[in-house]
């Protein structure tokens, strides 16, 4: 058993015998969970963190119908392609949104097109 001394301010020091196996290091959280028994438990934060996201995604796999390492990829390469389909719409509208306002882009600075952009945005909130 271990043992240490309460400091002014609450502060606690831990033997480096209890941090290693946790994996804490200088800089680290930690967490102090109270079990049914009264006892407090240390825990490292970043560690607690990742299992609890793991028990609320606890299912999605099937849901999903992930099984292994090549459909975690397939779903993360659909949701890339998704966001940049979202991209190339966004960038559409706006070309379009340009063309409504009889806009030649060509001989036009960077910033004279987000100001046009962000004109022709104003006129379609105010006229909504």
């Amino acid at each position: 058993m271990n043992a240490a001394i309460v400091c002014e301010g609450g502060l606690v020091r831990s033997p480096a015998e209890i941090l290693s196996p946790l994996g804490l290091k200088l800089g680290d959280k930690v967490s102090f969970i109270q079990n049914q028994n009264g006892e407090v438990v240390l825990s490292n934060a970043s560690v607690r963190a990742i299992m609890k996201a793991q028990e609320a995604f606890a299912g999605a796999a099937e849901i999903l119908y992930v099984k292994n390492d090549n459909d975690v990829m397939a779903l993360v390469n659909e949701v890339r392609c998704n966001d940049n389909n979202a991209q190339i719409e966004a960038a559409l509208s706006i070309f379009h949104e340009l063309r409504e306002k009889a806009c030649d882009i060509s001989d036009m600075t960077l910033e004279e097109i987000n100001r046009e952009i962000k004109a022709a945005r104003a006129e379609k909130r105010a006229d909504s």
